[in-house]
């Protein structure tokens, strides 16, 4: 008889057997979020042009206003 034995190993003195391999079903995936872009607004007075527009109205207002 040789040593170790063929097949496998005896496990050390003083330790425990390692437990056996668990089997079983898998995790569940994580969920996975996706960011949605923002919706896209179909204003005409946005961007520079609406901003100046803005401005013009706004300084008329108080000069109209203010003095």
């Amino acid at each position: 008889m040789s040593y170790p034995p063929p097949g496998g190993a005896y496990p050390q003195p003083g330790y425990p057997a390692p437990p056996p391999p668990a089997y079983g079903a898998p995790p569940p995936p994580a969920p996975v979020y996706v960011q949605q872009p923002p919706p896209q607004s179909d204003n005409k007075s946005s961007g520079f042009l609406g901003g100046c527009l803005a401005a013009m109205c706004c300084c008329f207002l108080c000069e109209e206003c203010c003095l």
